[in-house]
């Protein structure tokens, strides 16, 4: 399907028989409809908290015996995504350091090339 016409009648634009000012209102009423929506399930989640409290408490992991066998297995967890993420980014960083001390090296090389 091609390019439609335009035409200027009585200082509103029509494009292939849709006027822009349509176009703009059902967009304005699209954006309306979603915050609507949105504060829809923000007030039924609120009002879902307040009336059954005992949805946000905590699981028995977490809030339960810190000795568990659960619990020790979190922990030893975090530990192990902590210690792969520390060791990426170390690796990013002494990558960056020896780059740049290579680079401040060939910089006084040529400079004694040049003298």
């Amino acid at each position: 399907m091609g390019m439609g016409s335009v035409h200027f009648i009585s200082d509103r634009f029509f494009f292939s028989g849709i006027r822009t000012c349509d176009l703009w209102y059902s967009s304005v009423k699209k954006i309306q409809n979603d915050f609507l929506m949105k504060k829809g399930i923000i007030i039924t989640l609120v009002l879902g908290l307040a009336l059954l409290p005992e949805v946000s408490y905590a699981c028995a992991t977490c809030f339960g015996n810190p000795n568990a066998a659960a619990s020790q297995g979190i922990n030893k967890a975090i530990i192990a995504m902590l210690g792969i993420t520390g060791t990426v980014l170390g690796g990013f960083g002494s990558s960056i350091y020896v780059l740049n001390r290579r680079a401040k090296e060939y910089a006084i090389s040529l400079k004694r090339k040049k003298n």
